[in-house]
């Protein structure tokens, strides 16, 4: 969990079990999750693992918050996230 000043601020998920709002899941390769989120996808290197990636979905309506999926080298995801828009920084997750 990442704490605010306001209080929950965002949520790391790596249960493959759980699904992230509009299907994604832990597992899925970049291309289910660029199908899954049609023309939603915004794709970011990871700084921090060379050919990993973040793969960011606005919130719908504007709402403040960001979904993203955090992919390994291979293009698989290995966790996702929703938080607070610019509650952390990409190479952040809420557990570390």
């Amino acid at each position: 969990f990442l704490m605010g000043q306001d209080g929950l601020a965002g949520i790391d998920v790596y249960d493959p079990k759980a699904q992230a709002p509009g299907g994604g899941r832990v597992g899925m390769s970049i291309d289910e999750i660029n199908k899954a989120y049609a023309g939603k996808i915004k794709q970011v290197p990871n700084p921090t693992f060379e050919g990993a990636a973040f793969l960011e979905v606005p919130a719908p309506d504007g709402k403040d918050t960001q979904l993203t999926f955090e992919t390994d080298a291979l293009g698989n995801v290995t966790n996702w996230r929703i938080a607070r828009k610019n509650a952390l920084a990409h190479e952040e997750s809420c557990t570390r």
